[in-house]
């Protein structure tokens, strides 16, 4: 390195230490200012007017539920999922416009819409995953998550996996602040001898009690019990610290046990499961279009292979009468045996409305053919005037779809919800330096998401940065440790952070040649398979069952490929929840080898992803994928 390039590396290390410097002290004033937000209360019935008539409307085109419905009582649940701590919305440029696309100001905008509607006959339940992931909340450590829960009167949510990335005494603390129940009827503490393994707001369900005025002055009542469900976790995959003592019991024994209580011996008039358990359905080309959808519309089919699909198909008819759920993060509005089922997009970004019919003229028994749901909904500042969502959409194709307006739903417009202001004032100026543009993304027109195949640019781009600061000649990334996308153009801090929200640190080891070929054919047939490598060409083809296996692996440099020598060694790169914890599928791994000459000083991975971005200013993602030459290629 000449004294140049030396030179000009020492300004901008300096440059991002200040930054680092400027931003903790930030959070430190912040801190020092603020409390916690307490007690504020909020009327939600009220008679707002809006002079809106010109505004589009973007659920026209389809009925709605009447809420005075003379033959059923129905009763909305919107349910959100996976919001994985953004409270904040994503700010998009396309060209010289720009936009705001999620945020839970115009979801909660939403919330109270139907609740004004429907008189506070209405439920609103989260599914689970709230904290990790946005930049928001890792830096209030969850707080701005259960102001907004808290705040909105959220009636309850589910325990997703990701709530186990936190230390237990962390997420007791929150179940303990929290004003709404965490449901989940399959975790016990085997130590406590408790299913209330997190505090007196852990239960195992809940029971909402609606009143509803009769014609003869009387009232009569309906009661919905919600259950909970957490998928099942071993050690290795619980990163925080203290679960020691907690085992999952079975999906469907409990299900069923706690739904025989409620049906039995609460009387409830229908029961909805709360589950944060996979269900990924078949919808991917219209997924996006808003519209009511009725059990007997044709729908394309869920995976049966799926935990929660395999779970309501052995249930008898009765055990639950609706589900709200979470985890995939995608959009699913079907029916299994005729039992509704909702899901959204992660980040939230979209919701849905699930409507339950509840016969008047028949002791309010619960209707299943006359149940509706209503998706998938957009959760945006403003809408594209063609499309009726706020999709990023290419520049080239950019006005097919303006003008970008201003909306409505049911007759509300949609804008920011006053009753979140606290949090506003509160952390705002917490949020508003992680705004800076550090980069510039160009190459490409098209959003770099998380893909599945391995054969995207966002992992090839964080595994040659992992190899550009470890010299290893082999990178690993897995697909589940980066949790976010980016667009082109200028990329704001916050994005690189929510991409890289697990605070784990760059490592480097070593291994044979024989040993690098037996742990990728472990990891890339595992759960988390197709993980994302730097210095590898691998061929993957499909076995009589249809699943992929490793067939064929060699060295890569992104031009040439070379022999594996079996007994010769090579530096490796990857997090330390991989090669340390033995996180998703290394714990395989370390089953059979102990890591030679472990390095894990290089630092946090967020840092050093930072750190080059910043040096970089413009990422040009042509050089990270070679369409013509993937890095893993699939065959048959």
């Amino acid at each position: 390195m000449n004294i140049k390039n030396i030179f000009i590396f020492l300004v901008l290390n300096h440059f991002f230490h200040l930054n680092s410097l400027n931003i903790d002290n930030e959070i430190k004033n912040q801190k020092s200012k603020e409390d916690k937000i307490k007690d504020i209360k909020y009327s939600y019935i009220q008679d707002i007017k809006y002079d809106n008539e010109n505004l589009i409307d973007i659920s026209d085109g389809y009925e709605h539920i009447n809420p005075k419905n003379p033959d059923y009582l129905y009763i909305p649940i919107l349910g959100s999922s996976d919001i994985h701590g953004h409270f904040y919305p994503e700010e998009l440029e396309i060209g010289n416009i720009s936009y705001l696309k999620g945020g839970l100001d115009y979801l909660a905008k939403y919330i109270n819409i139907l609740r004004n509607e429907f008189q506070n006959n209405f439920l609103y339940l989260d599914a689970g995953d709230l904290f990790q992931g946005g930049t928001e909340s890792s830096l209030t450590n969850g707080e701005i998550i259960m102001d907004y829960l808290n705040l909105i009167n959220a009636d309850a949510v589910a325990f997703g996996n990701h709530e186990f990335d936190e230390d237990r005494e962390t997420l007791e603390k929150k179940v303990e602040e929290s004003k709404f129940p965490f449901l989940t009827t399959n975790i016990f503490d085997i130590k406590k001898n408790t299913k209330k393994a997190f505090g007196k707001n852990h239960l195992s369900s809940k029971i909402f009690t609606f009143e509803v005025p009769e014609a003869n002055t009387k009232k009569a009542q309906v009661k919905i019990g919600v259950i909970g469900l957490t998928m099942k976790r071993l050690k290795n995959q619980m990163s925080g610290n203290g679960y020691e003592h907690i085992i999952f019991f079975d999906y469907k024994d409990e299900l069923i046990s706690e739904s025989n209580k409620l049906k039995k011996e609460r009387n409830v008039n229908a029961v909805v499961l709360l589950v944060h358990i996979l269900l990924e359905c078949e919808d991917e080309n219209n997924n996006l279009v808003l519209k009511m959808f009725k059990p007997t519309d044709k729908q394309n089919p869920c995976d049966n292979t799926n935990d929660l699909y395999k779970l309501i198909d052995s249930l008898d008819e009765g055990i639950i009468d609706a589900v709200v759920a979470g985890h995939s993060h995608k959009q699913v509005h079907h029916w299994i045996k005729n039992i509704p089922i909702i899901s959204p997009i992660n980040n939230g970004l979209y919701t849905n409305v699930l409507y339950l019919a509840f016969d008047r003229r028949n002791n309010y028994k619960i209707v299943p053919n006359e149940a509706r749901i209503e998706g998938p909904i957009p959760i945006c500042e403003k809408v594209f005037e063609k499309s009726h969502n706020c999709e990023f959409i290419k520049t080239s194709e950019l006005k097919e779809f303006l003008p970008l307006v201003e909306y409505k739903f049911h007759n509300s417009k949609i804008e920011k919800e006053p009753v979140l202001k606290p949090i506003h004032d509160k952390y705002d100026n917490l949020y508003k330096v992680y705004r800076e543009k550090i980069s510039t993304i160009i190459g490409t027109e098209d959003t770099l998401k998380i893909e599945k195949n391995g054969n995207f640019y966002i992992g090839n781009i964080m595994a040659d940065i992992q190899s550009s600061v470890t010299g290893a000649e082999i990178s690993i990334v897995s697909y589940g440790n980066l949790r976010g996308e980016l667009n082109p153009g200028k990329v704001p801090y916050y994005k690189i952070k929510d991409l890289l929200p697990y605070k784990t640190r760059i490592c480097s080891f070593r291994m044979k040649g024989y040993e690098i070929k037996k742990m990728m054919k472990i990891i890339q047939s595992g759960r988390k398979k197709y993980y994302i490598i730097s210095g590898l060409k691998q061929v993957l083809a499909k076995n009589k069952k249809g699943e992929y296996y490793l067939s064929n692996v060699k060295l890569f440099n992104g031009i040439k490929e070379f022999e594996i020598k079996s007994e010769r060694e090579y530096l490796i790169s990857a997090n330390d929840y991989l090669i340390k914890k033995g996180g998703n599928d290394f714990n395989k791994i370390l089953n059979w080898y102990k890591p030679r000459s472990l390095n894990c000083s290089y630092g946090p991975d967020l840092e050093i992803a930072n750190r080059y971005l910043r040096d970089q200013k413009v990422i040009d993602v042509r050089k990270f994928k070679d369409n013509n030459n993937p890095r893993i290629r699939f065959i048959g």
